[in-house]
């Protein structure tokens, strides 16, 4: 049986009834998208309410439920359809109107030609992570001009020096013919510093990188409008540093780094 726990009565009334101006509707088309409230434009998606609350009162619940437009986006749908009003098809359109939203931040991505520092790599990234649940570690192939030949999606779930195998990795990069490579995830929690795994990742793929000649450039740790860069915060020159292996004669040393 559905939540009742929203069901009040709110001092406003039907907005049929309200004065041209104050409408959403009325208001996008007189002054501009701009000069809506979240809860407005969402009203507008709703379009109707329920006897007790309009679609305005409505949207206004769903916005104190959720952290943010992207907590809607990632929520559970009873979570949503529990909020009085809020049934299956008005579901459907607020996911959808949401989904195109989401699109259209990664259309407006052009694909660079080459990265020259991190900050370029983490504006062609960051709309890609926005609002993403879990862990996405993703591989760019570079050729020999830093131009980005592909990128890939290579592991989901949570990022550990474990799970990811190095392997694969360099499979990825060497089946599209990459001279070097970036690697790069996302923290859902906003917070960009590594972790324990993180660097002993990034250690272990800059060791493989020198033995197999194609390296690591940087790591690039995405958080909520903010980044970490192993390169520069000279974490990745320093590994090389205090790289011992030589692939002539520690070659046992070479397959375990190759084969985690």
């Amino acid at each position: 049986m559905k939540s009742n726990k929203y069901e009040y009565k709110m001092s406003s009334s039907a907005i049929t009834n309200w004065r041209e101006e104050d409408k959403p509707r009325e208001k996008l088309i007189a002054k501009g998208v701009d000069a809506l409230t979240d809860a407005e434009l969402l009203a507008i998606i709703l379009r109707t309410g329920t006897r007790n609350l309009n679609a305005l009162e409505i949207a206004k619940i769903i916005l104190s439920k959720f952290p943010s437009l992207w907590g809607i986006y990632n929520a559970r749908e009873d979570m949503i359809t529990e909020i009085p009003g809020i049934e299956k098809a008005k579901l459907a359109m607020i996911k959808a109107a949401l989904e195109l939203g989401r699109r259209m931040t990664n259309e407006n991505v052009p694909l660079p030609k080459l990265f020259d520092k991190p900050e370029d790599v983490y504006k062609y990234l960051q709309p890609q992570f926005q609002g993403k649940p879990i862990e996405i570690f993703k591989v760019l192939v570079l050729d020999s001009k830093n131009q980005l030949i592909i990128d890939i999606n290579a592991f989901q779930g949570s990022v550990t020096s474990s799970n990811v195998y190095v392997r694969e990795i360099f499979n990825l990069i060497l089946k599209n013919y990459g001279v070097s490579f970036i690697i790069s995830h996302n923290h859902p929690s906003g917070k960009a510093f590594p972790s324990n795994d993180d660097i002993q990742l990034t250690f272990n793929l800059v060791q493989a990188g020198i033995l197999m000649n194609i390296p690591l450039i940087d790591h690039i740790i995405v958080g909520k409008n903010e980044y970490f860069s192993f390169m520069t915060e000279k974490l990745i020159s320093k590994y090389r540093q205090d790289s011992k292996l030589n692939c002539n004669d520690n070659l046992d040393k070479v397959a375990d780094i190759l084969y985690r």
